[in-house]
């Protein structure tokens, strides 16, 4: 019963998450390349002010 809980939470997850990953997507293909990199930017600054390490992904 437990494992069935588990999934059934599981996959509501992945739903919410596929729903919230492609709003996101919605959203910006109303920016022009600019727009984005200079968001990304901005965004990638207010993590850091707010104590974010930075991820290693973020000079590439």
């Amino acid at each position: 019963m437990l494992a069935e809980q588990f999934h059934e939470r599981t996959g509501q997850f992945v739903e919410v998450v596929e729903h919230h990953v492609a709003n996101e997507r919605q959203l910006l293909t109303d920016l022009t390349i600019d727009e984005q990199t200079q968001l990304a930017a901005l965004l990638r600054r207010l993590l850091l002010s707010l104590g974010d390490t930075g991820h290693p992904m973020a000079d590439d």
